[in-house]
């Protein structure tokens, strides 16, 4: 069984957060890992 919880950001996640600066940004996500806000998004 894996673990969701033991997954970690990717630099697509910090991609998202960087864009969130310049531009208006939607993500459509379960987001059930919470990866975007480790990340550094404030959208989710």
């Amino acid at each position: 069984m894996v673990n969701i919880f033991a997954a970690q950001y990717n630099q697509g996640h910090k991609v998202i957060t960087k864009l969130e600066k310049y531009v208006e940004v939607v993500v459509l996500t379960q987001n059930i890992d919470g990866l975007h806000q480790k990340g550094g998004s404030t959208l989710c």
